[in-house]
C-alpha cells in the first residue's frame, strides 16, 4: 500500500500517523489487521491495538482548492471580458457604430455589476477575489483576442467567440458549485448568453 508515515507524540506516548493520498487505500481493511474504524468532526481515525493512526485522505481539500481556483479565473476572465467590451466600445469604427457603441456600453455596465456581486460573494466564503491588475494577469485563462482593425463587425464577431467560451466555462463551473454561489454563475452565464443573442441581431 502506497503511504507515507510520519511519527508524532500525542501526550499518551509516540505514535505512527499514516496519510493515504488514496482514499481507497484508507478503506482497505486488508491493509491493517483487526482494523476498527471510527469518524469524528470529519476526522477519521485507524485504530489498532494499543496504537492510533489518523488517516487524512487528501480528495476533498484538493477538490476545495480546484474550485477556488477555477472560481479566480471566472472572475480574472470576467474582468478581461469587461476590458474587451471597453476596449470595442470606443475602438469600434463602421456606418453602425452608434448602435455598436452603445451595446457594449450596456454590455460592461452588465458584467461589472455581475463581478462585483461575485465577488462579493467569494469574500464571503473566505475567498479573495482578483481586482488587482497582476492579480488578474494571475488567474485569467480566456484568450483575449487582438484586432488590427475595429471595425464593428469584427468587433461583435471577436467578443461572440469570447463570451461563447465565457459562458460555457461559467456553466460547467456552476454545476460544481454550493446553491447560493451556483445561482449567481448561472446567472452569470445567462447574462453571457443573452448578450450572444443581441450579437446575433447586431450582426444578422
Amino acid at each position: 500500500m502506497d503511504a507515507s508515515i510520519r511519527n508524532h507524540t500525542l501526550s499518551t506516548g509516540e505514535c505512527h500517523i499514516r496519510y493515504w493520498m488514496n482514499p481507497a487505500d484508507a478503506a482497505d481493511s486488508t491493509a491493517v489487521p483487526n482494523l476498527s474504524f471510527t469518524e469524528l468532526h470529519g476526522v477519521y481515525y485507524y485504530v489498532y491495538p494499543s496504537s492510533l493512526v489518523i488517516s487524512h485522505s487528501t480528495t476533498e481539500p484538493d477538490n476545495n482548492k480546484m474550485k477556488e481556483k477555477r472560481l479566480k479565473q471566472l472572475v480574472a476572465d470576467l474582468w478581461q471580458l469587461i476590458h474587451l467590451e471597453y476596449e470595442f466600445h470606443f475602438r469600434a469604427t463602421g456606418p453602425n457604430f452608434q448602435s455598436v457603441h452603445e451595446l457594449f456600453q450596456k454590455f460592461y455596465e452588465q458584467d461589472l455589476k455581475m463581478v462585483d456581486e461575485l465577488s462579493e460573494h467569494l469574500h464571503a466564503d473566505g475567498i479573495e477575489a482578483p481586482v488587482r491588475l497582476p492579480e488578474i494577469k494571475k488567474f485569467a485563462g480566456l484568450k483575449m483576442p487582438k484586432l488590427q482593425i475595429y471595425s464593428t463587425e469584427s468587433c461583435l464577431e471577436a467578443a461572440r467567440s469570447v463570451k461563447s467560451t465565457f459562458s460555457i466555462e461559467a456553466s460547467k463551473l456552476a454545476e460544481d458549485l454550493d446553491p447560493v454561489l451556483a445561482d449567481v454563475v448561472t446567472e452569470l452565464a445567462r447574462l453571457q448568453h443573452k448578450h450572444l443573442y443581441l450579437i446575433k441581431q447586431a450582426l444578422d
